[in-house]
């Protein structure tokens, strides 16, 4: 039988940040303090009040590299500005790459901006950054609307100052925001003080994304990029993001089984970069919890259970991650959404094709372009046709 025309949305594009980007535009009280890149004798990095740790380039540059290379774990976490694409930084140049991967429309992440930036200890700091960002973002989308669909960053520190956020965020022209994949210590999701954020994206229609990386847990004396001030310092990377699937875990559960969803039917929430083969284990590990045993908070109506909800609010993409496509059916077809993770190492780009046609190998083509389209289209806005 032949192959369906192969129709691709990417759930999960970025951005590089510009080194000026804050420093040129951010309000004149932080301009001292905010984000710059630094010029070091191996490498180019991003600082802030002199901290490194949120990154050098290594993470954002030779896309595809991964898929050519012998040896992927040679690829290091360190390089120059130079070495980003300009797709990275240029919608012209970014609409070029994408066709090129056979990509029509991107949800737009920023690469420091889901990365130790959000582990910042002042609020206000970290505030004038995503304002800052969000202007720039909106105007990085704005030529190509229907293609380019920006992420706003809001900071919820303070609740209301995140509804203004993201009210002045979607009359900006961006379609959804950012919110920490895990919030501060004693700040989960389940508390109350959220309602007023939830029913603000619940009637803007704003996607809610959770993206790997974005902890809410200040430095504490510790390099940024560990994602909890009780860790050791000293724990190695691959620990810290081989199990990176925790934090999107904890939040989700928290919003499921405290009734946010119950509360707000017309919630969407979005894992991104998370990837997903760990969600059909989780779903029942909650149903199974919410069943045998009384929890703390009531239970649901109309006999709902958290998986139920799941179903009904929350999506979940991946890029390269054949577990999630193998349990599809315990996840939900509907529920999964593919990105190429363009223009950092990791991404798919420029062979994302191929890479789909191996990883969905025997897949019906209409749950193949359901989750690599039509799912992304109806949570994120694009067009269907």
């Amino acid at each position: 039988m032949e192959q369906a025309a192969l129709r691709l949305l990417s759930a999960d594009n970025h951005i590089v940040e510009p080194p000026d980007l804050w420093t040129s535009r951010i309000e004149a009280q932080y301009r001292d303090r905010a984000p710059r890149l630094i010029s070091g004798e191996t490498a180019d990095w991003y600082v802030v009040e002199g901290d490194k740790s949120i990154g050098s380039l290594g993470t954002a540059t030779h896309p595809g590299l991964r898929l050519q290379a012998d040896k992927p774990y040679e690829i290091s976490l360190e390089d120059r500005w130079e070495n980003v694409r300009p797709g990275g930084y240029d919608p012209d140049e970014a609409v070029k790459d994408m066709e090129l991967d056979g990509v029509e429309g991107a949800v737009i992440f920023p690469t420091r901006g889901v990365g130790g930036i959000w582990r910042l200890e002042d609020s206000g700091l970290l505030s004038a950054i995503c304002r800052t960002y969000n202007d720039w973002i909106a105007e990085f989308c704005r030529p190509y609307p229907e293609r380019l669909k920006g992420a706003a960053m809001i900071n919820l520190d303070d609740v209301q100052e995140g509804v203004d956020e993201l009210r002045r965020a979607q009359a900006l022209g961006l379609e959804a925001a950012i919110i920490s994949v895990h919030p501060p210590h004693g700040r989960g999701y389940h508390r109350e003080d959220y309602e007023p954020f939830w029913s603000a994206a619940e009637e803007l229609d704003m996607p809610l994304c959770l993206h790997s990386g974005s902890n809410r847990t200040v430095r504490d004396g510790l390099p940024m990029y560990h994602h909890d001030p009780t860790m050791d310092p000293n724990e190695p990377l691959e620990i810290v993001y081989i199990n990176g699937d925790h934090w999107i875990r904890r939040s989700l559960t928290a919003m499921i089984m405290s009734g946010v969803f119950e509360r707000h039917p017309g919630l969407k929430v979005v894992s991104v970069e998370n990837q997903a083969g760990w969600v059909a284990h989780w779903l029942f590990r909650m149903d199974q919890r919410y069943r045998e045993r009384k929890g703390r908070w009531e239970r649901f109506r109309a006999d709902m259970m958290p998986s139920d909800f799941f179903h009904q609010n929350v999506s979940v993409s991946f890029q390269d991650d054949w577990t999630a496509v193998v349990t599809r059916s315990l996840i939900g077809v509907e529920n999964l959404l593919w990105g190429s993770d363009y223009p950092h190492t990791e991404c798919t780009w420029p062979e994302s094709r191929r890479v789909i046609r191996e990883m969905f190998e025997g897949v019906s083509e209409e749950d193949l372009d359901k989750i690599t389209y039509s799912n992304t289209a109806r949570v994120f806005g694009f067009s269907e046709s």
